[in-house]
């Protein structure tokens, strides 16, 4: 199975570039599936978090996925998945970790960012570390330009994928 893992600071856009990808992919009539990592359970030791992703990876290739799209954290992406991290500048971070702590934005379930001060939203790292295969940088760019950047630098990937 091709994976694709979209890993970056909070508020970067993971979510909605995973989620553009996935749609393209649907359109394009692959056996696809969508996995946002951060929701396979709220829990703290990565272990059990890596075994969540593992566990649910090869169900939905048991169950015909062919296509893997994973966006959150840097968990371990299963075997053989490509790792592309979304960057932008901090300044574009706060202005989208302000709009989602406002309640903007994705609905995304589990939001703890909803509610939160822009002092504490101060105190987020603009950066993470990561051992990634690729990087798109997102600053400026809309979720569909986002997902365009990645689709160019996976030139074996969604090759019948269009907007």
């Amino acid at each position: 199975m091709k994976a694709v893992h979209l890993t970056g600071a909070r508020a970067v856009g993971k979510s909605a570039v995973g989620w553009e990808l996935f749609g393209r992919a649907l359109r394009a009539g692959l056996p696809v599936a969508y996995l946002d990592t951060a929701q396979l359970g709220f829990h703290a030791d990565p272990d059990h978090h890596r075994h969540n992703v593992t566990a649910v990876a090869a169900n939905h290739h048991a169950a015909g996925a062919r296509w893997l799209i994973l966006t959150g954290p840097p968990t371990p992406a299963p075997p053989g998945a490509t790792t592309c991290h979304l960057t932008a500048t901090p300044e574009v971070l706060s202005t989208r970790r302000l709009r989602r702590s406002r309640g903007e934005g994705p609905p995304i379930p589990g939001d703890d960012l909803r509610g939160l001060t822009a002092a504490r939203l101060a105190e987020l790292p603009d950066t993470i570390p990561v051992d990634a295969d690729l990087t798109v940088d997102t600053t400026g760019l809309t979720a569909v330009e986002a997902a365009d950047a990645v689709l160019a630098l996976l030139p074996d990937w969604f090759r019948a994928v269009s907007r």
